[in-house]
């Protein structure tokens, strides 16, 4: 894996993305607002939290299916001068990782403002969590499915289950941005073990990762060549 080409990878995406400021500021303030819109709910203490911190993978994860839809017509050209598909992946996985740990830190910001949790560490760890694991799931759903349509209705399918089913739920044990919501339940008062948390959402984040990889390796020249 070469540092200079990774590098080059990570800066061609990183203009293509500040080109689409727009587009960034509407997958921002999106969660924000529905955050300001949701009255206070004694029964269910900090769900205001998880719902902002679970939107928060849409801010995340739609650049990270538009950065890999788009660089698609590029890869087999960048395989052609010697591009591997471990520096292809890797420039896009810490662009994409930089811009969500970016948004979690001002997503945490505001949530520490207006609803001061108890465990305000618990509450940073789950949202980069979330942003982490957002950034894979759509580098892999980029990756595999045909576009962004597909992309994003997959990645809404999981983050409405996930937000509809109950933590105790099977279902919700099942899909993959159950450890970073615990973690924001966490930061709410509420008791889970945090070996159980951490270990399963980092499982999530290397299995998609994985799943992108193996992708651009299928598709790449030096692989068919």
């Amino acid at each position: 894996m070469n540092p200079q080409r990774t590098a080059a990878v990570f800066r061609m995406h990183g203009y293509d993305v500040l080109r689409r400021r727009t587009v960034l500021g509407l997958l921002l303030s999106l969660p924000m607002l529905l955050y300001a819109a949701i009255p206070d709910d004694p029964t269910r203490p900090g769900f205001a939290v998880v719902l902002v911190g679970t939107l928060m993978t849409f801010s995340i994860a739609g650049p990270s299916i538009f950065v890999m839809l788009g660089g698609r017509d590029i890869d087999q050209r960048l395989g052609l001068v010697g591009f591997k598909p471990l520096e292809l992946l890797g420039g896009r996985f810490a662009l994409l990782s930089l811009l969500g740990i970016s948004t979690s830190v001002i997503f945490a910001a505001v949530v520490m403002v207006f609803d001061n949790p108890q465990r305000p560490a618990y509450l940073m760890v789950g949202l980069v969590l979330m942003a982490l694991l957002s950034v894979a799931l759509g580098l892999a759903c980029g990756a595999t499915l045909p576009g962004d349509l597909e992309a994003m209705l997959v990645m809404i399918g999981f983050v409405g289950v996930q937000l509809v089913a109950g933590p105790s739920s099977a279902i919700h044990k099942l899909l993959p941005f159950r450890a970073p919501i615990l973690l924001l339940y966490m930061a709410s008062g509420r008791r889970y073990s945090l070996s159980q948390v951490l270990i399963p959402g980092v499982w999530w984040i290397v299995f998609f990762t994985f799943v992108a990889y193996a992708t651009i390796r299928r598709r790449s020249p030096q692989a068919n060549g």
